[in-house]
């Protein structure tokens, strides 16, 4: 079993922005074969004030840094494992979005954000609207789990506490599927990061904490203008599937 777990740090959000810091563990069979942890120059993209309050890194920090690109050691170990691996991240398509700007392409993922709102849905009032890793690591420190002291919003500290996340999804799955193999348990989570969730409740907007089945019968007008308007897969998922009865 060859997994790599990654994060990502950035400039900001946009379509200019560009990778700051980079941390990833390549595991085969649970043994460690590489582990990076590098800084990187942002080039002329000023690093966005919410960006800065987050993961708390200043241009200063990173001027003596390269930046991220085709040329540096990090990036050549990542094209030389890519197609080997697959790659564990918390919205990690937000991390392959990144990379793939400077051109290299990711197609094998497991997001742990997404299995988290497939496996968790009944806590999510709990969870106050969102499923941040490091509101996950004070859910889980609940349930007994050990997470190591570190700082949130670091690349290679997130990446430490997705991997214990992981680790506990993987046997949750195990259990609730009824499945025996790691490629079993591997496979259905890939599956469960490509589908879309069937929503039980809306977390946002005038309706929040309303169940879809009470909008469709009470306001079908405003689930068929979300189902057209939102950017969240599963929101529209869920109203096309609630529309259609």
């Amino acid at each position: 079993m060859n997994l790599t777990f990654i994060d990502t740090e950035t400039t900001g959000i946009q379509e200019q922005d560009v990778i700051i810091q980079l941390g990833f563990i390549n595991e085969i069979d649970s043994k460690i074969v590489h582990e990076v942890n590098s800084f990187f120059n942002n080039g002329t993209v000023k690093i966005s004030l919410i960006s800065k309050a987050t993961h708390g890194i200043m241009e200063n920090d990173i001027k003596d840094f390269p930046i991220f690109s085709p040329q540096v050691p990090e990036y050549k170990l990542l094209e030389q494992i890519k197609d080997d691996t697959i790659f564990v991240g918390h919205n990690v398509q937000f991390d392959i979005w990144m990379l793939t700007k400077v051109w290299l392409q990711i197609n094998k993922f497991i997001d742990t954000l997404q299995i988290t709102k497939h496996l968790l849905q009944d806590q999510e009032e709990e969870f106050e609207n969102t499923y941040r890793l490091d509101v996950l690591k004070f859910y889980f420190m609940e349930k007994w789990i050990t997470f190591p002291n570190l700082k949130a919003h670091d690349a290679m500290s997130d990446v430490l506490v997705m991997k214990q996340i992981f680790k506990y999804f993987f046997s949750l799955i195990k259990e609730k599927f009824s499945l025996s193999s790691d490629s079993e348990i591997i496979t259905k989570m890939i599956e469960l990061t490509n589908s879309p969730i069937l929503l039980k409740k809306i977390n946002f907007g005038k309706y929040k904490w309303t169940t879809f089945a009470e909008i469709a019968k009470n306001d079908r007008n405003y689930l068929e203008w979300l189902g057209k308007n939102s950017d969240d897969e599963n929101v529209r998922f869920t109203c096309g599937r609630y529309l259609r009865g």
